[in-house]
């Protein structure tokens, strides 16, 4: 989505935003505009998890880098765990220590009924 994230960065074009270390290429592929709070109002949270959905709608822009061309219109269930797990673990220490927190937080993806529910109503 087009956002203050990558303001001023055409999609596939180098973007360097304050904060962080190295530039890279924008990721936009939508033409739409989405910024945190406007996301963060079609959230709807998993009763007894940690765990949100929302549905997402944009419009495809030319975006080379990622080999999207622009016109399609797409729906985007969107789902975040809100977990405090890392999704680098690169090392046999890290292996260790996530195992058993990956493996509960898989199993209560796997087991949540609700979930379930919404990602059938999307499909």
């Amino acid at each position: 989505y087009e956002s203050p994230v990558n303001k001023g960065a055409e999609p596939g074009s180098f973007n360097w935003p304050q904060g962080m270390y190295v530039p890279y290429q924008s990721p936009q592929v939508f033409s739409d505009f989405m910024d945190f709070p406007t996301l963060n109002s079609l959230l709807e949270p998993i009763p007894g998890s940690n765990m949100t959905t929302a549905i997402l709608n944009g419009t495809t822009v030319d975006n080379p880098v990622f080999g999207v061309r622009a016109g399609q219109q797409v729906e985007i269930f969107l789902i975040n765990l809100n977990e405090p797990i890392t999704t680098y673990v690169a090392t046999p220490g890290m292996v260790q220590s996530y195992t058993e927190p990956l493996a509960s937080m898989t199993k209560a993806i796997a087991d949540n009924e609700e979930l379930a529910k919404r990602i059938k109503a999307f499909v």
